[in-house]
């Protein structure tokens, strides 16, 4: 093979090597991102049941609030109190754990 040739065949090399390069990092630059929590479950804490309904009928209609709950509200808290440190969960840095009065609230409800 002739050295003009060789050196041809390196520069056409070299061009599609970088060529690819090139889109691979296009493509690692334009992939989407996914979410770990999604945008409505980062909305409960403001929006959800637990934050509105619950306290509004709490501190409004207690009785209401026990139709719902079975329990009083002093009586709720009481057992939130106990239970609360065995079934506490850790924040992580993705997302956060679902209260300890949430998972109380959906276990009384359902």
């Amino acid at each position: 093979m002739s050295v003009g040739r060789r050196e041809t065949l390196r520069r056409v090399l070299s061009i599609c090597v970088k060529e690819l390069c090139d889109e691979l990092v296009n493509k690692l630059r334009n992939k989407r991102k996914r979410q770990w929590v999604r945008e409505w479950i980062r909305r409960r804490d403001r929006l959800g049941a637990s934050a509105t309904l619950l306290k509004e009928l709490a501190s409004e209609d207690p009785q209401s609030y026990y139709n719902i709950m079975r329990l009083t509200v002093p009586k709720f808290e009481e057992l939130l109190k106990m239970i609360s440190p065995l079934i506490k969960k850790e924040d992580t840095r993705w997302r956060e754990a679902i209260s300890c009065r949430t998972k109380l609230e959906i276990a009384l409800r359902y």
